[in-house]
């Protein structure tokens, strides 16, 4: 579902999918071992992680126990010593998680996937050494 801001995905809906997203990829799940455990097929999963479906209170449940993860896991942020409100903060990151996943997501060659996921990870290491 969308909001009235120029059709696009709630910001809390694009932050709970980015945390189910990651939750499940540290779980070492796909999107459809995802959604068989839930029930819902894995294109239903995307949608769910890119914001662009809501996910009911119950499902969140299931994904948490599924994932076994508290349901307060989605809602999270990591973002200390962001200025802005709340809701700005979790609109900006949801939506640069959803661009990055976005762009990565139409890489196609796995070796050029893993290069950027090392580059990726490999600045986040560097980033919270920075930051005590």
């Amino acid at each position: 579902m969308s909001d009235d801001r120029a059709g696009l995905p709630d910001p809390i809906d694009l932050r709970v999918g980015t945390w189910i997203m990651r939750y499940r990829q540290l779980a070492g799940l796909s999107q459809t071992e995802l959604g068989a455990a839930l029930g819902i097929s894995a294109q239903q999963v995307r949608a769910h992680e890119r914001g662009a479906d809501r996910v009911s209170a119950s499902r969140l449940f299931a994904v948490a126990e599924t994932l076994d993860v508290p349901v307060t896991a989605f809602f999270e942020s990591n973002t200390p010593g962001r200025s802005g409100s709340a809701v700005q903060q979790l609109a900006a990151s949801a939506r640069q998680s959803a661009d990055l996943l976005t762009a990565f997501d139409a890489i196609s060659k796995d070796a050029v996937r893993r290069q950027v996921l090392a580059l990726v990870r490999s600045i986040a290491r560097s980033d919270r050494s920075d930051h005590p």
